[in-house]
């Protein structure tokens, strides 16, 4: 049986918005997922089969909001969505609310939801008519396949909260990928894990060697995340990869600049991304409520100055509106 796990990041650069975090992990009698799925997906785009590549490639936010960055239900039935929603039917996972969708993939962390209006409103995300997704799903289980999908949305609030106890915004991303990477795989199980690379950082040996998979833990002994043995075997701009040698098993990680050409993290890709528009569907919802005709934003840097200045009345703490970082 071979295990497959994958994270990839959305949301690493706005002020508003939460920063997500996806991962995929996959386990069966396979030795290749693509040729194992390859009657259900594909990385490029053909008819019938579920587009598992890049979320970059499949989500066009021009196509699907209009030039003026309008939200639009066209984002339902965008590629981008039913990837998303047949990753997670795969999964078993039919939340039909933001809420409840944040609370299934993270159910450690459902209180960071606390305090953001626009989260804690039960927001509804509809699920896309598409044959494709019970397809794949159904071609999942035909494979021998199980799928786990999970996912960390950290919110403004929580986000400056770890951010003043790591220091900076790359400790916060690697720390709380390698929490999640904790949520489905045990230190010693073989696995082969690849995560997209985070920013610029080149040398995860110190990071593995710490407590690292719980960031509240500081007082966590040294050995308490993979044991002694890690052995360093790359390290650099490209990729860092590490061998963990647990009980006569061996977990090979690997942190790669565009590491969606792996399965596993393009489905991470998918979900992190996908799970990001709605959250700032759902904030855009929330103040144009309130403020009929304030021009939605996607929460990136320039035009997140602009939209603050556009707000006329903050009814909220600033601190659950804007990430410092």
């Amino acid at each position: 049986m071979g295990v497959w796990i994958g994270t990839d990041e959305a949301g690493f650069g706005p002020n508003l918005g939460p920063l997500v975090i996806g991962l995929t992990r996959w386990e069966g009698p396979v030795d290749d997922l693509r040729e194992a799925l390859a009657e259900v997906a594909s990385e490029a785009a053909v008819p019938a089969k579920l587009r598992l590549t890049d979320s970059k490639a499949i989500h066009k936010p021009a196509a699907v909001r209009g030039g003026d960055g309008n939200a639009s239900d066209a984002l339902a039935a965008s590629e981008l969505a039913i990837a998303a929603r047949g990753l997670l039917a795969a999964a078993g996972i039919n939340a039909t609310t933001l809420r409840d969708l944040v609370v299934a993939l993270d159910p450690e962390h459902a209180d960071a939801l606390a305090g953001v209006p626009w989260l804690v409103e039960a927001a509804p995300v509809p699920c896309p008519d598409d044959p494709r997704i019970g397809r794949f799903a159904a071609g999942v289980r035909a494979a021998g396949l199980t799928l786990q999908v999970r996912a960390d949305v950290i919110p403004a609030a929580a986000y400056n909260a770890l951010l003043d106890r790591v220091g900076s915004k790359g400790q916060l991303l690697s720390r709380r990928t390698l929490r999640l990477l904790r949520s489905v795989w045990t230190p010693g199980d073989a696995a082969t894990i690849v995560c997209d690379k985070h920013g610029g950082r080149d040398k995860y040996t110190p990071l593995l060697q710490e407590f690292a998979f719980d960031i509240a833990a500081a007082d966590a002994p040294s050995d308490s995340l993979f044991g002694p043995a890690i052995e360093t075997l790359e390290e650099g701009r490209l990729r860092s990869r590490y061998r963990i040698a647990g009980d006569g098993t061996a977990t090979a990680i690997t942190f790669e600049q565009k590491a969606e050409s792996h399965l596993p993290v393009a489905c991470a890709s998918i979900v992190a991304k996908w799970l990001r528009e709605r959250a700032m569907d759902a904030f855009n919802a929330y103040w144009t409520a309130r403020q009929p005709g304030l021009r939605p934003t996607r929460g990136y840097p320039n035009d997140a100055a602009r939209w603050r200045d556009d707000l006329a009345t903050l009814d909220c703490d600033e601190n659950t509106l804007w990430r410092r970082k």
